[in-house]
């Protein structure tokens, strides 16, 4: 099966899990056999990238002002300028639609768009290509792209998004098959009048980690000349408002009584940075910048995911538990969809402070309840990686080829034998 993978983002330019996800299915379909072309959209200039196992990556020069994704330092005008172009980007759909000619995919399965546009799917559409489409976040429904403004999440999409958005609607019509990396964001999409005229819609919770899971052993079971270690709790990702970095300190704050500590690791805006350090001045919470998954996550014996955004799934939960570790997420989005509360972890009200704070407090002082989440952590992980990853797509694009073949016509059933008619 020849597959064209689109998306605003492919390694090794890197912002979130999205494009972490497309190179996992992009892996996992070559060890199916499968011929896999992946085009993403340049930062300056067309280049191409061949792997040595197989994989070609085009990178598109499919907009006037390249990707402005990847630019240093964003400028407020010409970052909405970029957005405004990339709505009515033919640009990208002729650099794309050659590369389909090319290439002659069986399947067109696009991912994050923000930057080639609704024009990807039109590209699609005009050869009659089976066209998949996965939501891993609110690109197509809202023009910020988090449904989240003034500090709180958006309850619906507001006038200026329902305007704004019109041609992303209008594309998403074109897609035979819709999956959604949660019910909640796909809900979202479905709910504001996205891929209607889809044919199938899906889940699938994206697990990109390949390999055995990782069990090392948790810190606060380690003792010190006989005195147990403090629970260690930790959060990892970007340092962001929607996050809700800053009622973590808070929770922590509250924690009297109870031995913890807080580790965060990531990095974001200098200012925040160092707003949030500021409020956890006093307290045994250790900022640690940019770390990655094998060195943090057996320093911690929980993950804080405290967002107060609508998490379109949270895929950094199903990392924690590929480690062995629960999970205490806030009750938004995809979180509580993969959180299963007192088995792998807690869920909590972020807009309740007394709530959170008890979450922490319960897992920090009951010794019981962190085996048994950490028990249920451990045999949460699937196992199957990329791979399982991978087969449940190939199912997708094999029914969305079936369902685009034209049907011929047959005659009709004659309504009496004696007559024939």
């Amino acid at each position: 099966m020849r597959v064209l993978l689109i998306s605003n983002l492919f390694p090794p330019e890197v912002l979130g899990g999205a494009e972490i996800m497309v190179e996992a299915l992009a892996e996992g379909l070559l060890e199916r056999d499968c011929d896999v072309t992946v085009a993403a959209l340049a930062a300056d200039g067309a280049w191409r990238l061949d792997r040595p196992n197989g994989l070609s990556v085009e990178f598109v020069s499919g907009h006037p002002l390249g990707n402005d994704l990847l630019a240093e330092k964003r400028v407020r005008w010409r970052r909405a300028a970029w957005y405004l172009l990339g709505e009515v980007n033919l640009q990208a759909r002729q650099r794309l639609g050659r590369l389909m000619d090319e290439v002659r995919p069986d399947v067109v399965h696009t991912s994050n768009l923000t930057g080639f546009g609704p024009q990807a799917m039109a590209a699609a559409a005009a050869r009659g290509l089976p066209l998949v489409h996965t939501v891993q976040d609110y690109g197509l429904v809202c023009l910020r792209g988090t449904m989240f403004r003034q500090g709180r999440p958006c309850s619906g999409q507001c006038g200026d998004c329902r305007v704004g958005t019109t041609l992303r609607r209008v594309g998403s019509q074109t897609v035979h098959s819709v999956v959604g990396l949660s019910q909640a964001v796909l809900d979202r999409h479905m709910d504001n009048g996205y891929f209607q005229a889809s044919e199938e819609q899906q889940i699938v919770r994206t697990w990109h980690l390949h390999g055995e899971p990782q069990h090392p052993p948790l810190p606060s079971e380690a003792t010190t000349q006989g005195t147990p270690t403090p629970v260690t709790f930790g959060y990892i990702g970007r340092l962001h408002q929607t996050k809700g970095i800053d009622r973590l300190i808070e929770a922590m704050r509250r924690l009297d009584g109870h031995s913890a500590r807080l580790l965060i690791g990531g990095t974001g805006n200098a200012d925040l940075d160092a707003e949030l350090k500021r409020q956890a001045s006093g307290l045994p919470v250790d900022f640690l910048g940019w770390v990655d998954a094998k060195s943090f996550f057996p320093r911690i014996d929980a993950l804080i995911v405290p967002s107060i955004w609508h998490e379109p799934l949270g895929m950094v939960v199903r990392e924690a538990h590929w480690w062995g570790r629960p999970a205490l997420a806030a009750r938004r989005g995809g979180l509580s969809e993969i959180v299963r509360h007192g088995t792998d972890g807690l869920l909590f009200d972020p807009d309740d402070a007394e709530d959170f704070a008890k979450a922490l407090a319960d897992f920090a002082g009951d010794r019981e309840l962190r085996r048994r989440l950490t028990h249920g952590a451990r045999t949460t992980a699937p196992a199957d990686g990329r791979g399982g990853l991978a087969e449940r797509y190939l199912d997708i694009y094999r029914r969305a080829i079936e369902s685009s073949r034209p049907r011929l016509a047959t005659p009709p059933e004659p309504l009496s034998e004696a007559t024939g008619t």
